[in-house]
């Protein structure tokens, strides 16, 4: 049938478009990281710069940023990982 798990869904109209937000706020999100002083990024603080209304889309750039290795840490706080 249509709802089968094999049938392929068309991707969404505005998929395009949350790509690009989503790496445009990666970016900056990445640049706060940065100008950080010490090192570490306060991700409440990350969530007013930036203007984010759902924590989920902090949660979802910190979670591929620490798969790759560019920053560990709880969850409240971030840091650079050693080799940057």
């Amino acid at each position: 049938g249509v709802n089968a798990p094999s049938a392929v869904r068309p991707p969404p109209k505005n998929s395009k478009r949350r790509r690009r937000i989503l790496a445009l706020l990666a970016t900056k999100f990445v640049n706060l990281m940065a100008e950080a002083g010490d090192g570490q990024l306060d991700l409440r603080e990350a969530l007013k710069v930036l203007a984010v209304k759902h924590k989920r889309r902090i949660y979802d750039i910190t979670n591929v940023l620490e798969g790759i290795g560019i920053c560990a840490g709880p969850a409240e706080t971030l840091g650079r990982t050693e080799h940057q």
